[in-house]
């Protein structure tokens, strides 16, 4: 199976788009849903502007090094400024290690430290350890499995499992697809679970698999996504591949599904088109086995 390369960037987002306002609330109000009200540098960091919230956390934390949320925050930040730099990293590294082994750290907060050791293993250092990134992300899951962050973990197991890195070897489709099928039994977020199901249909699609793809496909679309756009695509990709293979109750049903989401999208017109022939299909069914 051939490198993807845009496994780790896509992975990179994704795993920021998640843990940058769940930092913010475990590391500045663990009690406190609401991160709007966060103080700097915790709404540069949401806002994704992570050169100045290193530049505060980096104040922040030469005030007082023993605070384990301001050193997370800090070597989240160096993970994701730019330009990136090896230096960098290897701060990151050192500040994560010793909030992961800290104990003024929450339990939190060291899970955090360990699932970013893990990430840096897998693509930030340089060359990357993939198979110190796989031992950090194992025995994470092991030992907190069930929490968000540790489900996590699994995510980037079954994406290291999936998309080798250069010199690894691929292992054959049916042992990625067990290995996969294992990491979803031991999650216990949704999150994490759709996470896994997406990746089982995106392998599935890419060997033609469309039937087998469909229900880790609704699967996922069941959890939902938290960007309408990823809804409404779920549901259209659902609706096309239950039509070609014969599902029309399936296909019926996201295909309004996406027009409730998307009536005005450019391909409104022709998922109408693709409701009306199913919904005169279904309507002459009855007749068609009355002439038998």
């Amino acid at each position: 199976m051939p490198h993807h390369p845009l496994r780790a960037v896509r992975a990179r987002r994704g795993l920021l788009s998640l843990l940058v306002p769940l930092l913010a609330s475990l590391a500045w109000a663990e009690d406190a849903a609401d991160t709007s009200a966060l103080p700097e540098p915790w709404r540069s960091a949401l806002r994704f502007e992570f050169n100045r919230a290193s530049e505060e956390f980096a104040r922040l934390h030469a005030e007082d090094p023993a605070d384990a949320r301001l050193a997370l925050g800090r070597a989240a930040s160096l993970l994701a400024r730019q330009p990136r730099t090896q230096a960098n990293v290897l701060a990151a590294r050192a500040l994560l290690e010793r909030i992961a082994t800290s104990g003024s750290a929450s339990v939190d907060q060291a899970i955090a430290a360990r699932l970013f050791l893990g990430r840096l293993a897998e693509s930030h250092l340089s060359p990357p350890r993939p198979e110190e990134a796989r031992e950090r992300y194992d025995a994470l899951l092991r030992d907190h499995a069930g929490h968000l962050l540790a489900d996590q973990a699994a995510v980037h197991l079954a994406l290291l499992t999936a998309f080798p890195g250069p010199g690894d070897d691929a292992l054959p489709p049916d042992e990625v697809r067990s290995r996969i099928d294992a990491l979803r039994e031991r999650v216990g977020t949704p999150s994490a679970r759709r996470e896994l199901h997406a990746l089982q249909a995106r392998l599935l699609l890419q060997r033609g698999l469309d039937q087998e793809a469909l229900p880790h496909l609704v699967a996922a679309r069941a959890v939902g996504y938290r960007q309408p756009d990823h809804n409404a695509n779920a549901d259209l990709t659902i609706g096309n591949i239950a039509r070609t293979t014969g599902d029309a109750a399936l296909a019926l049903s996201h295909y309004r599904a996406f027009l409730r989401e998307r009536p005005r999208d450019a391909r409104a017109t022709t998922v109408r088109r693709y409701i009306a022939e199913l919904e005169a299909a279904e309507s002459t069914a009855p007749a068609v086995a009355s002439t038998r």
